[in-house]
């Protein structure tokens, strides 16, 4: 039997045809497709040092994301695409780990709202502040309000082509 060798995501050849790109635009696919690849074991490992799941991960952000950093479940259920019960389960998790707290709802006295605490802050600051390193590095400052135009472009036609 031969032995799988993964992937290695920095080469600059596409591992379905062997070649280099010939084009700008393959250029950026290729290099967007280990960009994912980057992207998706850093989350992956981030959240397992802090003993969290991707999802939990993802909540966290979202939350900390929103003013007042609280959320109703309800919401982060459409958000995330989970069931209830799936979310009930991911904030008995994140509340038991001193992430997020749930309180009552001031507006609806028959349900909570979900508040990050410091330590959810925490681990989406340290999180950050590893992207914050990379394209610091990565970008000079310059062409940074440019990055993020192009980036925000990109985003807005992906959301116009997705299903959801």
């Amino acid at each position: 039997m031969t032995a799988v060798v993964p992937e290695d995501p920095t080469a600059p050849f596409s591992p379905v045809t062997g070649a280099a790109p010939s084009t700008d635009l393959e250029r950026v696919l290729e290099v967007y497709r280990r960009l994912q690849i980057h992207h998706a074991r850093l989350v992956h490992d981030e959240a397992s040092a802090r003993g969290l799941g991707l999802t939990d991960l993802r909540f966290l952000f979202s939350v900390a994301a929103r003013p007042g950093g609280s959320v109703l479940p309800k919401e982060a259920t459409a958000y995330l695409g989970l069931s209830t019960g799936a979310m009930t389960s991911l904030v008995d998790r994140l509340e038991r780990g001193g992430f997020v707290r749930r309180v009552p709802n001031p507006n609806d006295r028959r349900s909570v709202e979900v508040v990050i605490l410091d330590e959810g802050v925490r681990a989406v600051d340290e999180v950050k502040d590893i992207y914050r390193d990379a394209f610091t590095a990565a970008v000079p400052s310059a062409q940074m309000g440019l990055l993020a135009d192009v980036l925000e472009a990109f985003d807005a036609e992906l959301a116009a082509h997705s299903r959801a």
